[in-house]
């Protein structure tokens, strides 16, 4: 894939990215703009429950508190989230509320610094990087993360760019450090959202997989079977003393309504997915677009873009059969801010003899996309309540 060298906007890839970073603090605040949103209300369908959950910790021991977070609290699914927002709170700085509504503020930067991460790893391109960053913090990570308030989700995002960044250097380079960071990642997604989790994972399975068979080194395959067992008998003992079976019981409660059903009305389900869930954010002809030139063009040889050639292609695969609740979900754990900024080289690429032609649509759909993240954050403080 062509890079963004002789684009004006992408000479300062690092400088991107701070502005990346300060957007997103700014973006996650500005449902609380005094004007918009006098009286403070935490915004997000499901931001309750975190003030819920943190303030039945406070109520408990520490020791209490941890088992609570490890089991109770939302079947045990989320404790590295719980968990520091439980010592911020404790600590007395700051409040339950604020604690939650400041959220949106740390997981946006945090978004923009794990994509930069995650694509200077896979392409050793800081200036696509750059771009990528930029557009992380108007993709519907942010967006859908802010309106119905997936925090545990939009960190579990976070953790995922890490941890693929992480792979991708491994099958490099293969190293025990490399190893205890990625098997301490996994099993960190899996505690922070665990179905984001499963699905990472079961990427990174096929995916290695993949470049195993070109190479045929075993380390790989053993590594990653390594990986996946200590994962598993982590999460799995986790379950099982702690909460119970209450998340499996939980996830297939959820897949109940999925089936050959789903199938037959996927037309009006993907129509209620895109304009009706989430107030219709998931509408947006520019990430949508971008994103579908972008798998046209992937190349499978290469393994950056064979990551997110599996990527799509394992979180299609149950599209079709799933309800439009776990439709959305899909669509959000999808890493449409590199498919984006992908799809937006190949479409301006006709214009790279034409240098300001090329700079001009590069700045115009980036202020397309800002637009429409403010126009979501604005319209945030009446949507969910």
């Amino acid at each position: 894939m062509d890079t963004f060298h002789g684009f004006a906007l992408t000479r300062r890839p690092r400088l991107l990215l701070v502005l990346a970073v300060i957007m997103a603090m700014l973006l996650g605040l500005v449902p609380y703009r005094p004007e918009l949103n006098p009286a403070m209300t935490p915004v997000g369908v499901d931001a309750h429950y975190y003030v819920e959950w943190v303030n039945q910790m406070l109520q408990l021991s520490p020791a209490g508190a941890f088992s609570y977070a490890l089991g109770s609290a939302s079947y045990g699914s989320r404790p590295l989230l719980l968990l520091p927002l439980y010592l911020a709170v404790s600590s007395g700085v700051i409040t339950t509320i604020q604690a939650v509504e400041f959220l949106p503020a740390v997981l946006g930067p945090l978004l923009a610094l794990s994509t930069f991460h995650f694509v200077r790893e896979g392409q050793r391109n800081e200036r696509m990087a750059g771009v990528v960053s930029i557009f992380s913090v108007f993709s519907f990570d942010a967006t859908v993360g802010m309106w119905a308030g997936f925090f545990a989700n939009w960190l579990a995002i976070v953790e995922a760019y890490i941890f693929l960044a992480v792979l991708l250097g491994f099958l490099r380079a293969s190293s025990r450090s490399k190893f205890v960071i990625l098997t301490l990642l996994s099993i960190g997604m899996l505690l922070t959202h665990p179905w984001t989790g499963a699905v990472v994972l079961a990427v990174s399975a096929v995916f290695v997989i993949s470049v195993w068979r070109d190479s045929r080194r075993p380390i790989l395959v053993k590594s990653l079977a390594l990986l996946l067992t200590i994962s598993m008998v982590v999460y799995i003992a986790k379950s099982i003393f702690v909460e119970g079976l209450a998340t499996a019981q939980y996830t297939s409660a959820g897949l109940s309504g999925s089936g050959v059903s789903q199938f037959l009305g996927f037309w009006p389900n993907l129509i209620y997915t895109m304009f009706v869930y989430f107030d219709g954010i998931l509408a947006n002809a520019i990430i949508l677009g971008l994103s579908v030139v972008a798998m046209i063009y992937l190349r499978f040889p290469d393994r950056f873009e064979r990551l997110l050639i599996v990527w799509v292609t394992i979180g299609s695969l149950p599209f079709t059969l799933l309800t439009s609740g776990l439709q959305a979900r899909l669509l959000y754990d999808l890493p449409l801010p590199i498919l984006i900024s992908i799809g937006l080289l190949v479409a301006i690429r006709p214009g790279r003899t034409k240098t300001l032609h090329s700079n001009l649509a590069l700045l115009l759909v980036m202020l397309l996309s800002a637009n429409y993240a403010l126009r979501t954050a604005t319209n945030l403080v009446a949507a969910p309540f």
